[in-house]
């Protein structure tokens, strides 16, 4: 079997790496850990001696089942020296409440029909329609509503081009886009 050019210098270069990784594992001395083994001139010495206490702190949390330097025990303790709380941070990757739909605990007291739909056409404005693959959907106030979603107990019904139709007890109630909103489709 007749090796390319290409092949045997990939070949001789994944050699010399491979030599250089077992060279570095081999080498007496050079098995360092921790910050101390990091400290150079781009650590500033105040961030390494606070890393450090930070680092104590957890290998002195840690139980002696586990092992000291796991970095969850590590960031721990790091955040127990910096007095951090991990309780209080938002997901990230959580949308804000004023886009999920309501559940039923939140929606409001059914009354009159007529009072109901009138006060949800002064106090919401239809602000985008977006036609996707997916089907459609209404951006309401901030909340984007697809079909079959309730927003102050009614029903989003329909999506039309620029309007949508939002339904309670039989009372339909229609939002309209406002000039120089977008809607799915211009003409």
């Amino acid at each position: 079997m007749a090796l390319s050019k290409r092949r045997k210098i990939f070949l001789a270069l994944l050699a010399v790496c491979v030599a250089g990784l077992i060279y570095d594992r081999l080498q007496p001395g050079s098995h360092a850990v921790g910050p101390t083994a990091a400290a150079g001139s781009m650590i500033p010495d105040a961030y390494t001696a606070e890393l450090e206490d930070g680092l104590s702190a957890a290998a002195g949390a840690a139980s002696p089942t586990q092992p000291h330097n796991t970095l969850a025990n590590r960031l721990e303790g790091l955040a127990k020296a910096q007095g951090l709380d991990g309780m209080d941070v938002r997901d990230a990757f959580r949308p804000p409440e004023e886009w999920m739909g309501r559940t039923a605990a939140e929606q409001p007291a059914p009354g009159p029909k007529e009072d109901n739909a009138r006060r949800l056409v002064e106090n919401r404005r239809l602000r985008a329609i977006l036609v996707g693959p997916d089907g459609s959907s209404a951006i309401i106030d901030n909340r984007c509503l697809r079909i079959g979603q309730q927003l102050d107990g009614f029903e989003l019904v329909s999506i039309d081009k620029r309007s949508v139709v939002l339904a309670r007890n039989g009372v339909r109630v229609t939002l309209q886009l406002a000039a120089g909103a977008s809607g799915g489709e211009d003409n």
